[in-house]
């Protein structure tokens, strides 16, 4: 009956849908970071899959039916409409429980509880919902809700059984473990496909093969018991490459056809509240930020009740604290979450029940990843404390006026808008995050993921970028990316166009992502959409209405920032240390040397801490008005002089 290892993709990566990515694109800070299925199906009485040739509908059609008879037959499989299951769930270094309540043909209840992670996500039929770690209620991605009808589909072997439209095929045998198997893929148009590893001499199944988004994950089932006439598996495994994204389950309790109460599907009218406005006022009214080289969203604020600032991060999907101040307040944490990064995945633990003071704000019960943000810190020349994330856009309209360097937090119920700004649609996506609708040189319109934490003004995903050939004639350079995971390099240009929300801008700087293991690494958006852009506008994230509204400011339309020497840095002790020399900038023409330590620029120190960081200082001269000349000192007092230009 169970033809794979159904262990919810929501939770599988041990990320429970965390969303968690820290990364820069060249001048990116932490972001925390589909379809139907469509196939063949045969539609004749015993639900037979199709095939392109007789003799290969007559291998197929003869392994599907050995598998089939080896979990139970047709007319058993057939006779389950419901299952009740609850057990052991290890993950994310932790071990908890699992309950997980479904409904053949499209709905899914399924709760977790992992110590300080916790969690229910719910599919039901078209739609679905979620209670995040913090207890808010969020829709369902596209991904998510494709893995719970996945799941479904598993759990009652739908396809298996002729019952859906996916596409069913007879792959070459493999090995595995010394083994030689029949291999049955079951796929659709979603960039997804599971591979069942089948018995060749009795037709059962031990491991699953999950192709989706690129990545690969192994599912292995054992312990299989006959419960009412078809074959279960009450132990399961699925298997990452970074073993922090391990899942384990263990059914301790399974029920077939059980009475399932149809409540438990439908969706939460009011959100657990966790944050309130002091006085209960309607609205905090402006609140003084800063932004850190024009874009960052830095806010004074208490965390636990010790006083620090906070980034405010849109794409953050939980809010993240940087181990070692965690560690210096006293807050204890436990786990190993996968956290992915631009460069590929770190690990991350769990600490619950926090408390975060903001501007006339309070927010209690938060639960929040610890990470290590020490290196992402010395990129941007700035400590990094805290990364304050969706929680703040769940419960609020978040007003955030870049133009005027303030920020106003409103009850959803009292916000009204009447200003010049434009207003385009929110789409859910997993995790709790956002995408918005770009067009990129007169392409069509598509999905781009909304981040207040990335720096800068669009990121491009590779299977976009290809797909749409916009490497093809453009001149570039290249740039080192760094955050959590690693660091890679990528290329670096500049778009003829981008519009948003009725909105042309003009040569914007872009970052071509390049693939790899990362949190950019995915076909299910087509790229980032960071501060770079949203900073020329008043900004307000209202969730609730599911919009986004832009109002211009007064030069939203001026010349972009962008380097004009070349020379990536991250912060040091002594001084700016370079990292990165891009190709064909007048820094590489000048053979600056990686290594290279920087201690002054045009007189000014680059050491030391003041008003302003040395790499905001670096950063705003090596931006500066083309033809200027930059006079720096290295760490041997050596003096060397650049011309500004652009070189991408």
């Amino acid at each position: 009956m169970v033809s794979r290892a159904f262990l919810f993709s929501t939770i599988a990566a041990a990320s429970l849908a965390l969303g968690l990515g820290t990364a820069m694109a060249d001048d990116m800070v932490p972001n925390a970071a589909k379809g139907a299925i469509n196939g063949l199906a045969d539609n004749s009485p015993k639900g037979r899959v199709n095939a392109s040739s007789a003799s290969t509908d007559r291998a197929l059609t003869d392994v599907i039916e050995q598998h089939l008879a080896w979990l139970g037959g047709r007319e058993n499989l057939g006779e389950i409409r419901t299952l009740y299951m609850s057990g052991r769930l290890i993950a994310a270094g932790l071990e908890g429980t699992v309950t997980t309540q479904m409904m053949r043909p499209d709905r899914i209840h399924m709760q977790y509880e992992l110590g300080p992670l916790r969690g229910t996500e719910v599919l039901d039929g078209e739609t679905g919902w979620r209670l995040n770690e913090t207890g808010q209620v969020e829709d369902l991605g596209d991904e998510t809700r494709a893995g719970h009808e996945w799941s479904l589909d598993s759990a009652f072997a739908l396809t298996l059984l002729g019952r859906t439209k996916r596409q069913v095929t007879l792959l070459p045998a493999e090995e595995r473990d010394g083994k030689t198997w029949n291999v049955v893929r079951i796929g659709g148009t979603a960039g997804r496909s599971d591979d069942l590893f089948l018995d060749p001499q009795y037709g059962g199944l031990e491991w699953t093969r999950t192709i989706a988004d690129g990545d690969t994950t192994w599912n292995q089932s054992d312990d299989w018991r006959a419960t009412n006439g078809v074959r279960i598996p009450y132990h399961s495994m699925q298997l990452h490459e970074n073993p922090a994204g391990n899942v384990e389950v263990e059914w301790t309790q399974l029920v077939v056809n059980a009475e399932i109460d149809p409540g438990l599907f439908e969706r939460p009218t009011s959100s657990v509240r966790v944050g309130r406005i002091e006085g209960d006022a309607p609205s905090t009214g402006w609140i003084p930020m800063e932004r850190y080289q024009e874009r960052w969203i830095y806010l004074r604020g208490k965390l636990n009740g010790a006083e620090t600032d906070l980034v405010l991060d849109s794409g953050a999907g939980m809010t993240v604290v940087d181990r070692s101040f965690a560690e210096s307040i006293g807050i204890e944490s436990s786990g190993a979450l996968a956290a992915s990064g631009v460069g590929g995945t770190d690990e991350a633990a769990v600490a619950s029940s926090l408390s975060v003071d903001l501007g006339g704000l309070r927010f209690d019960g938060i639960t929040a990843a610890i990470l290590d943000l020490s290196s992402v810190a010395r990129r941007l020349g700035r400590p990094i404390p805290v990364i304050f994330g969706k929680e703040a856009f769940h419960e609020f309209v978040v007003d955030v006026d870049y133009p005027n360097d303030r920020i106003a937090f409103h009850e959803p119920e009292s916000f009204t808008y009447s200003g010049p700004g434009h207003t385009i649609d929110l789409i859910s996506a997993d995790g709790g995050h956002k995408l918005v609708m770009l067009s990129i040189e007169g392409l069509p319109e598509t999905e781009f993921h909304l981040d207040t934490g990335s720096g800068g003004t669009v990121t491009l995903f590779p299977h976009y970028v290809d797909a749409n050939h916009l490497l093809d004639g453009r001149k570039l350079s290249d740039t080192r990316l760094g955050g959590v995971g690693g660091d890679m390099m990528a290329k670096t240009g500049s778009l003829a166009r981008v519009e948003i929300a009725g909105f042309e801008l003009g040569d914007v700087p872009v970052t071509f992502f390049p693939g790899g293991d990362g949190a950019f690494d995915t076909q299910r958006q087509q790229g980032n959409l960071g501060a770079g852009i949203l900073s020329r506008f008043r900004t307000i994230f209202d969730y609730g209405q599911a919009r986004l509204i832009l109002e211009p400011g007064k030069d939203w339309q001026r010349e972009f920032r962008r380097d004009r020497i070349g020379i990536t840095v991250d912060s040091g002790e002594n001084g700016l240390l370079v990292t990165h020399v891009a190709t064909g900038s007048p820094a590489a023409e000048a053979e600056i040397p990686l290594g290279m330590v920087l201690v002054s620029v045009n007189g000014e120190p680059l050491t030391g801490t003041g008003d302003v960081s040395p790499n905001e200082r670096w950063w705003k001269i090596a931006s500066g008005a083309e033809g200027g000349t930059v006079t720096f000192v290295d760490g041997d007092g050596a003096v060397h002089e650049i011309v500004r230009k652009r070189y991408s």
